[in-house]
């Protein structure tokens, strides 16, 4: 409970005035307005010491655009551009401010601002408009004060209406993770709030007081907890922009937070940064807090880490990411793929490569001779089918049934709105086939047909239909038992008189005993057996 009102409220800090001793960490008053020489050290400090996923940087990314913060221009990038990203929230769809624009290819956009025709022939807008939405002014001034001249935003840099937008969009991954850094704004609801303590709006006041010479306050709310009950935390795309990303300054309403995959800081704690690390200045050491999208080996809301060094680690790592996305808030139900894309493409390119199928993993492997191990890749597919609906209630203490999206498998999640959960332990395979049809019609098992689309076709593969062979259990064969507990009895049902069974509709019938009863009642619904858990 402590734990919990410390994270909610901060941290209640009594100081007694006077030169202060050495410490590791000690609080500190945050100011109104963002600190960026304080945000500059922690930046110099991962640059400077930290390795691996913190310094890697992948491959160039195609087409893009960036702005230019000091002339307020959208340009191509320069060759080796460094820059910052941004991540934030869109808003309403419905509600365009005066600052948004529409890319054209060979008349001016809306905001009547000259373009021009680049390559591929899409436009490339010379110049911003004059008032643009509070969060990307603000973020052109964080990123300046950063000493940076490139920004990378979304809504500016990628053209709406042109062919190579799905390119883009299947870069994200590479986009996010070449920033030398990514904005996140966790504050407010959409584009107009802007950063607190960067340009307009001011910081929440920090409350103190004093008493003879003790000096009181508080930390403020807590980084993680601020983000986790943010509206950015809850949106779909922002998943991937946060936990792609290599380096991230979180910006709240009380304060910034900075986060790599070494190291986490915040404004309200001044830290001398060398005994909080390892010997060589790698990483914190490991007795210190995970960061909130992880990092010590610890596994928070979806940090990379060892783990993809293991197959089973990455098939495991990546089914608790889809879990979490899924648990988000999307506008549009195209956008169901597309918006984890990027995380996909992340674990395709991991060195034991996963992939997908309209978003169902499954592993890769290659052998020493350098051949596919088919039966690993068809067994993990299978496992992947074994998903199930969360039951989730909503603020009326309602059951929240699933929606289906069109243009997606029922078979997958990307198929659903609403979150997923995954089998504990994967089932062993009682399936006598499995396979996909591709457009020739030609049915292929997952692995053979990963191998004749080849690796080029990105982890966004989608065949026409999933073809099953497999037992089928009637209705007839479940039923209901009463097993006794410690307070009364409690209904059970079972496949066969001894296999427990928990039922988790799509359609129809969605409670528990709704379920049951529609079984008991030989309604026109088969079961197929994927495999069993012993």
């Amino acid at each position: 409970m402590v734990d919990g009102q410390c994270r909610r409220f901060g941290f209640p800090i009594v100081r007694r005035r006077g030169p202060i001793p050495y410490a590791i960490c000690q609080p500190r008053l945050i100011s109104r307005r963002f600190d960026s020489e304080q945000a500059r050290k922690w930046l110099r400090y991962c640059q400077d010491h930290h390795q691996g996923p913190c310094l890697s940087k992948p491959s160039v990314v195609t087409d893009l655009c960036l702005i230019d913060c000091r002339s307020r221009t959208v340009v191509e990038a320069p060759a080796d551009a460094e820059y910052v990203a941004l991540s934030y929230c869109w808003g309403q769809p419905s509600i365009l401010s005066p600052g948004w624009f529409q890319w054209t290819a060979s008349v001016p956009s809306v905001t009547n601002q000259p373009t021009t025709t680049g390559k591929e022939g899409h436009g490339i807008l010379q110049s911003l408009p004059k008032n643009v939405p509070a969060v990307i002014s603000d973020a052109m001034l964080v990123t300046i004060s950063m000493g940076y001249s490139y920004l990378w935003v979304d809504r500016y840099c990628i053209d709406q209406n042109s062919l190579t937008k799905h390119t883009q969009i299947s870069q994200m991954d590479t986009i996010y993770q070449r920033a030398e850094l990514t904005i996140i704004a966790a504050a407010g609801e959409d584009p107009s709030y802007g950063i607190p303590g960067v340009g307009l709006r001011h910081r929440r006041q920090q409350l103190t007081c004093s008493a003879g010479d003790l000096d009181f306050w508080s930390t403020m709310t807590h980084p993680h907890r601020a983000l986790q009950t943010s509206a950015w935390f809850k949106r779909a795309w922002t998943f991937q922009e946060g936990l792609l990303s290599r380096r991230r300054l979180i910006f709240t309403d009380d304060q910034a937070y900075y986060e790599c995959a070494s190291m986490n800081c915040l404004e309200s704690m001044d830290s001398d940064l060398d005994s909080l690390h390892t010997e060589d200045k790698t990483k914190f050491m490991e007795c210190l807090r995970s960061g909130f999208f992880g990092n010590n080996n610890q596994f928070t809301t979806g940090g990379f880490g060892e783990v993809l060094q293991t197959p089973t680690g990455n098939l495991g790592l990546l089914r608790q990411m889809i879990e979490i996305f899924t648990d988000r808030d999307m506008t549009y139900d195209a956008d169901s793929l597309n918006a984890f894309v990027g995380v996909l493409r992340r674990f395709e390119k991991s060195p034991t490569t996963t992939r997908s199928i309209w978003g169902l993993p499954l592993l890769c492997p290659v052998g020493n001779d350098g051949a596919d191990i088919s039966k690993e890749a068809d067994a993990s597919f299978m496992s992947s089918l074994a998903w199930s609906h969360e039951t989730k209630l909503n603020d009326a203490h309602e059951l929240v049934h699933p929606r289906r999206r069109d243009g997606f498998p029922s078979w997958s999640w990307c198929g659903w709105a609403g979150s997923i959960q995954h089998m504990q332990l994967p089932p062993n395979s009682l399936l006598k086939s499995i396979t996909l049809e591709d457009s020739s019609g030609a049915l292929l098992t997952p692995s053979a047909y990963l191998a004749h689309v080849g690796p080029t076709q990105g982890p966004e593969l989608k065949p026409l239909a999933l073809w099953i062979t497999g037992i089928v259990i009637p209705p007839s064969a479940f039923s209901i038992t009463l097993k006794k507990t410690e307070t009364g009895t409690d209904r059970e049902m079972c496949i066969w008189g001894f296999a427990k069974a928990y039922a988790s509709l799509s359609v129809g019938a969605w409670d528990r005993e709704d379920v049951e009863e529609s079984l008991m009642k030989g309604e026109s619904r088969q079961c197929v057996c994927l495999g069993d858990c012993d």
